[in-house]
């Protein structure tokens, strides 16, 4: 399970951090069947209609898939404020994917990877490049696809200094646009 991120940059411009309260009012406006949590479909509507700039199938998929700690295919008030947060960052590698996938085909190569290596929020050494593209690889095809991207990115992100000491799961740093 994976941290909540806290973004290395500073929040965009119109972006604010939400209080516990704000949080629980966005939540409830999430979730239209009124049961207590959050459906992929209900997140993916609610993001659309609230957040069109967010509207990302796939980095929605991707937040919603690593929020949901309980593993029940759905996002309660507790790992609400963890989907918002994997949604900025999923957001934002995808904008970084896209740029680094030159040919716009969907899947990253080798050759595609290694050019934007040292463009990475991390960069990688030379010698780093071959062994991490062959790890987040996840089935050996020769093409990195987005999900295997954006896991890769979420671990090394969650490798930061200043995450290992998050240990509040409820309470994580993030920001919506207002």
């Amino acid at each position: 399970t994976l941290p909540p991120l806290t973004p290395s940059r500073t929040a965009p411009h119109g972006m604010v951090p939400l209080s516990a309260q704000e949080r629980g009012a966005l939540f409830s406006k999430f979730d239209s069947s009124r049961n207590g949590s959050l459906s992929m479909g209900e997140a993916r509507a609610a993001v659309a209609q609230e957040y069109p700039f967010f509207d990302n199938p796939k980095a929605i998929k991707q937040a919603f898939r690593t929020a949901d700690t309980s593993g029940d295919d759905a996002i309660g008030r507790r790992e609400f404020s963890l989907f918002l947060d994997y949604l900025l960052f999923f957001s934002d590698m995808w904008t970084e994917f896209q740029k680094i996938d030159a040919d716009g085909d969907g899947r990253l190569t080798l050759d595609e990877f290694e050019a934007a290596a040292q463009r990475l929020g991390d960069p990688l050494a030379p010698s780093e490049v071959r062994r991490e593209f062959r790890k987040i690889d996840d089935n050996g095809g020769g093409y990195v696809m987005f999900d295997e991207f954006a896991s890769w990115a979420a671990m090394r992100a969650a490798g930061e200094p200043e995450l290992e000491d998050q240990e509040d799961y409820g309470e994580p740093k993030h920001a919506v646009f207002i």
